[in-house]
């Protein structure tokens, strides 16, 4: 099957025992079990901290991480084993980030990839991205296989970092639930401006800049499979709308195109998966984005 829209629904760490190489006051490594990307772990150092995670019988097939403060090169080391020894673990996947800018003065998007200058040359100052994108950046990374065991490790290695730290909002090892059809044509993506905007009877104008985030209706057409049908409902009933999800639209694209332009982290919309009446093999999903 091909890689469709992808969604991250059950984090296992939420209710695992986690540790953390360091951390700081009023930072501790349990606040990536909140659900809130603003409260945030962080550590003393950029380079080889570890998050440590400890729970029985969960199978897991990625990570995810939201709220993160790691820059374009940073690398993420996913360690798995039956014991606590991490000399020699049963299993070590690494991955890249592709596409941040936090620890950039400016920023771009072109073909060679997010960060090196494009969009015609157009650049955002990294004060302007920050307040417009206060929600991202987000990373997802699948293993090459599905994983069972009961210790996990992830460590950081980011001697670039100019915070000199590492910082992260949500971190997320599970499962994950693909659709059976990709999204089809007639899709649509709202980008919401919460901006208050207010004119006086001279007519100056005065603004309250407020974060844009994105919400997505997406259509998914000739799901032949009845099993699939039911997933998608007992997602809207499992988690409504007051459950935080990690959302893969783009799947099957280069690692820095979905990093940046499908990656999104938020909750499902009210009624966010419905069916037509007279066309079971077509549903609707929507999602709106999380700031």
């Amino acid at each position: 099957m091909a890689n469709n829209i992808r969604i991250l629904h059950h984090n296992e760490i939420d209710d695992a025992g986690i540790a953390a190489s360091s951390e700081v006051t009023n930072y501790p490594v349990t606040n990536i079990q909140n659900e809130q990307r603003k409260k945030k772990w962080r550590s003393t150092g950029a380079n080889a901290e570890w998050i440590k995670i400890n729970k029985t019988g969960f199978a897991a097939k990625c990570i995810a991480i939201a709220g993160h403060n790691l820059p374009y090169g940073a690398q993420i080391t996913v360690k798995a084993n039956y014991t606590d020894s991490w000399a020699s673990p049963a299993f070590s996947q690494t991955f890249f980030i592709w596409g941040n800018f936090w620890s950039q003065n400016r920023m771009g998007v072109g073909e060679g990839g997010i960060g090196e200058g494009c969009f015609g040359g157009w650049d955002i100052d990294i004060n302007e991205y920050r307040r417009l994108v206060a929600f991202r950046p987000i990373f997802i990374g699948y293993f090459i296989s599905e994983q069972h065991y009961p210790w996990w490790g992830i460590e950081f290695s980011d001697v670039s970092n100019v915070n000199n730290y590492i910082e992260i909002g949500r971190l997320y090892i599970g499962d994950y639930f693909e659709a059976y059809t990709n999204f089809s044509y007639g899709s649509t993506e709202q980008v919401i401006d919460q901006s208050q905007i207010l004119r006086t009877p001279g007519g100056i104008e005065y603004i309250d800049q407020l974060p844009i985030y994105h919400q997505f209706n997406l259509p998914l057409n000739h799901i032949l499979n009845t099993e699939y049908q039911r997933q998608l409902m007992m997602l809207q009933e499992t988690f409504g709308q007051h459950k935080f999800l990690f959302i893969d639209l783009y799947a099957n694209w280069s690692d820095y195109s979905r990093e940046f332009f499908g990656h999104f982290y938020g909750r499902l919309a009210p009624s966010p998966v419905s069916r037509a009446k007279y066309n079971t093999n077509a549903m609707q999903l929507q999602f709106v984005e999380t700031i």
